[in-house]
């Protein structure tokens, strides 16, 4: 009888009734005084021990006759003392760790799927691992775009970029959504015997791309000896000097350190001054070189041309702006874009106060900058300290030009160029988005920095460092941005 009973039995601590261990009921029996101490019970129901109140535990005695002999009864038989693990049972424990593992499991299976799913192949000499500390790697970099025809009629688009400190560029062939873009480090064919980067690029480095005309040979319009090249600017790390890459190899995978810049003219530029440059190649009037716009000690626009590297004219003072501001330099048409036969212009856009404005280079083929502003957008103010910044494309043989605005709330401004309206200034910008949802004044994405090439792409850095996005325009909308790729970098 007792031995069928103590299967059931569940022995408590002492710690609620003084003196007296106390066991639960089982088998779903109801009990006579629920909320009372729990005793032992016979097969009649009736508590084998109890405890008369007002004895001590060693005074309690045995509910029938006295001859029973409840310790013999127990000999040899163990009670079923429950265990306890973590403060829990034994049963409670093993399931919370069944519960745990597979909870981990499919935690190993989602993460699993997850890199299955969106594959990285790229070496840490292609695409450098972000810092968990911060933000991705591209955050703080600013970019530079390109397009161009190589020798062997294939049309490339590009865009340069700095990672942890080092420049690099993608490209692709494709002029389709969804392009597939090849990286290539470019520090990584200047690496010191020591394993060092040795170009001494600045973090955060503005960055300026140009490039001569192709094919470049006999018949050209430009000079015939001139060899077909790409051009990367950006500022030094020492004393903020500018410097120069160049590539001749269509499709830019080689890189050659260009000659240093005059020092006697240009020996260093404030740390605050942004970067822009241009091929300016035309049939005539035109110096055929590479021109750069940067800003001197005084806050003043100045330009400077090379015929050949390392070659650079002294600085020319342009115009004055804000400090800080950014520039963009693009080729023109003559007379403000009417004489499309005659692409003898250039045409620089910076920042004045709240105000985006240009001045024209060469105009009446007088070989000088008219010194004349002409605001291009206005209240473009800063947002927590950071200036507007401006990227700008001609279109149409030169003849219109789209100026764009990014403030530092993320929001797009355009203004559009006809020769005979002039600008049709501040223009709210639409985006069709990845995915097909549009959004107005602003991508769906925060961007950080811009830059368009010269056929028809504006290209944008994520604010959270991870990303470029490619959007494409048209002269016809030249307000409606639309989604074309994203280089994924992390």
């Amino acid at each position: 009888m007792l031995s069928q009973e103590y299967s059931d039995l569940e022995v408590r601590s002492q710690s609620s009734y003084e003196g007296k261990e106390v066991a639960y009921k089982g088998r779903n029996k109801p009990l006579p005084y629920p909320g009372l101490p729990q005793v032992l019970y016979d097969a009649d129901n009736l508590p084998e021990l109890h405890w008369i109140i007002g004895k001590s535990p060693n005074q309690a005695e045995l509910n029938g006759s006295a001859s029973h002999d409840f310790t013999s009864l127990l000999e040899g038989k163990k009670v079923a003392r429950t265990r306890y693990r973590c403060g829990m049972t034994n049963r409670l424990f093993w399931v919370c760790v069944a519960v745990s593992l597979v909870g981990l499991a499919m935690i190993i299976a989602g993460a699993v799927t997850g890199v299955l799913k969106n594959p990285r192949h790229h070496s840490p000499s292609t695409i450098p691992q972000a810092d968990p500390k911060q933000q991705g790697p591209l955050s703080g970099s600013k970019l530079a775009a390109l397009n161009w025809t190589d020798e062997a009629n294939i049309e490339r688009r590009a865009v340069f970029y700095q990672l942890n400190g080092a420049l690099f560029l993608s490209q692709t062939q494709s002029s389709s959504q969804n392009a597939s873009w090849t990286h290539l480090n470019i520090s990584d064919q200047f690496v010191t015997d020591e394993g060092a980067l040795a170009l001494n690029a600045r973090e955060g480095t503005p960055l300026a791309v140009a490039a001569t005309p192709w094919p470049a040979g006999v018949g050209a319009p430009w000079d015939a000896s001139l060899a077909f090249a790409v051009t990367l600017f950006y500022f030094d790390d020492i004393n903020n000097q500018i410097r120069l890459l160049w590539s001749g190899a269509g499709n830019l995978s080689v890189w050659q350190e260009g000659g240093d810049w005059n020092e006697v003219a240009i020996s260093s530029v404030p740390e605050t001054s942004q970067l822009a440059a241009v091929g300016y190649y035309c049939a005539s009037g035109c110096q055929n070189s590479m021109c750069v716009a940067f800003q001197g000690d005084d806050a003043t626009v100045q330009s400077s041309c090379s015929h050949a590297f390392g070659e650079f004219s002294t600085p020319t003072s342009v115009t004055t702006a804000s400090p800080n501001s950014s520039l963009a330099l693009i080729p023109f048409a003559a007379n403000y874009g009417f004489n499309v036969t005659y692409d003898s212009e250039l045409a620089v856009f910076f920042v004045n106060n709240i105000d985006v404005n240009t001045v024209v280079f060469n105009h009446g083929n007088d070989g000088a900058w008219d010194g004349t502003s002409t605001t291009t957008m206005t209240s473009q103010t800063q947002f927590n300290g950071t200036v507007p910044q401006i990227a700008a494309s001609a279109s149409n043989s030169l003849a219109n030009i789209l100026a764009v605005s990014l403030t530092g709330d993320g929001n797009v401004t355009a203004s559009w160029f006809e020769p005979a309206t002039q600008w049709n200034a501040n223009q709210p910008s639409s985006f069709v988005n990845e995915g097909g949802n549009a959004s107005s004044s602003r991508p769906d994405l925060r961007l950080e920095t811009i830059a368009m090439d010269g056929d028809h792409r504006l290209y944008g850095a994520v604010a959270d460092g991870t990303a470029i996005v490619e959007y494409s325009w048209s002269p016809a909308d030249p307000y409606n941005f639309v989604w074309m790729s994203s280089i994924e970098l992390v």
